[in-house]
């Protein structure tokens, strides 16, 4: 996500549209991945905007958290959350 972000220009959304919802709906798998609906895969991962870029809070896969970020150094106090479901097939 931030190497795509710094090379393209392209905001959050418009990155996370870009490697989530575009690719699942380029490989006809958009009824289960790519997206947030009921019946959905129910993977996501959730960032926040660091110092450095966008870092992973939380990993889920199939609606179990499989990763938790301890360290929080790298987040600034000002920090926004930002939820992406995966567009991994």
């Amino acid at each position: 996500m931030n190497n795509f972000l710094i090379w393209s220009g392209a905001s959050i959304p418009q990155a996370l549209k870009a490697v989530t919802s575009t690719p699942a709906a380029m490989l006809g798998v958009e009824k289960v991945k790519g997206n947030l609906d009921a019946g959905a895969d129910a993977d996501l991962v959730i960032f926040s905007e660091g110092n450095k870029g966008l870092v992973i809070d939380e990993v889920w896969k199939f609606g179990t958290k499989v990763f938790e970020r301890e360290d929080t150094s790298g987040i600034s106090e000002a920090s926004d959350s930002t939820m992406a479901s995966t567009g991994s097939a």
